[in-house]
């Protein structure tokens, strides 16, 4: 049998509904855990504000297939591969390395990600450098179809969907409230409401008495996978500790029972306790590990 060539290229806005078509295929063919699903890889590209953006990206081919993605952003790298086609991290990682070191000098530090059960990429870490970082997120998994918790709602709250561009302005300024670091932007959000994955009965708020947006939540649906993503879930700083997070998500799930789905994941920071006490009590169980793995580069080489 012939050995077809590896190529690569940049990604274009063209690109995207096969990169999606790919990303569905990485869960149908492996399943869970997976890097991003297609909602998140929208999700990401409405996020990112570096020069560049998306474009950064590098798809990889064998042939005329596409098998992964390798995604560049702020020091770091993502790689979605096809399960069929690990071999290519190698070269995937051998490319980010490259780049890395031309965007910032003679040394530096590239991160890239790996779950804790993943063994083959975490070989190919071990055997290029890589050192494994304690902090991770934790892969969280419910089954929808699961009785739903009561979620009560204080008076004067009420759940509602996003109302397009009359409520961006109030979602972004409720996100960087739950989020202060947050790399959300108003023209980024607008983008969200034009992907492919996006569905507006899913990007749902929270409104406080005086019609301020108090929380939020977007799920991203795949209906080939029949499983949802929640990302990302905030309160405002000013409507803590009154269970809209726990409300929203309630309300997201019923949801997303009424389409069919079958399993809804989520990532949550190990030590964020208040958010993960939450998730446990709705049944979301941690499935898997999500851990940084750091390399220090010095003109090309592995520095000990």
């Amino acid at each position: 049998m012939a050995v077809l060539k590896l190529t690569g290229r940049l990604y274009t806005a063209a690109d995207n509904p096969p990169v999606l078509a790919l990303l569905k295929e990485i869960y149908h063919v492996g399943g869970p855990p997976v890097y991003p699903t297609a909602g998140e890889f929208d999700w990401w590209q409405c996020i990112d504000n570096e020069p560049g953006g998306m474009g950064r990206a590098r798809l990889w081919f064998e042939g005329d297939r596409l098998i992964g993605v390798s995604y560049p952003h702020s020091g770091h790298v993502d790689l979605m591969v096809h399960p069929h086609y690990t071999y290519v991290t190698h070269p995937m990682l051998a490319w980010a390395e490259k780049n890395r070191l031309i965007d910032t000098g003679p040394e530096t530090i590239l991160t890239t990600f790996s779950f804790a059960g993943d063994r083959t990429r975490n070989a190919v870490l071990r055997e290029r450098g890589y050192r494994r970082q304690n902090d991770f997120y934790a892969l969280r998994r419910r089954v929808v179809a699961d009785s739903l918790p009561p979620a009560p709602l204080p008076p004067g709250y009420f759940i509602r969907q996003l109302r397009g561009e009359a409520d961006l302005e109030q979602r972004v300024a409720s996100h960087r409230s739950a989020f202060p670091h947050t790399r959300v932007s108003l023209p980024g959000y607008r983008r969200a409401l034009t992907t492919a994955s996006y569905r507006p009965d899913l990007d749902l708020v929270v409104t406080a008495p005086d019609g301020v947006i108090a929380a939020f939540t977007t799920i991203w649906y795949d209906a080939d996978n029949r499983i949802a993503t929640f990302e990302p879930v905030g309160v405002h700083a000013d409507h803590r500790r009154k269970g809209l997070a726990r409300a929203v998500m309630v309300e997201g799930l019923r949801r997303l029972q009424a389409l069919g789905a079958r399993q809804a994941f989520l990532n949550s920071h190990f030590d964020n306790r208040a958010a993960n006490r939450l998730y446990d009590a709705l049944g979301f169980r941690e499935l898997d590990r999500l851990y940084g793995w750091e390399k220090r580069l010095r003109d090309g080489h592995t520095q000990p």
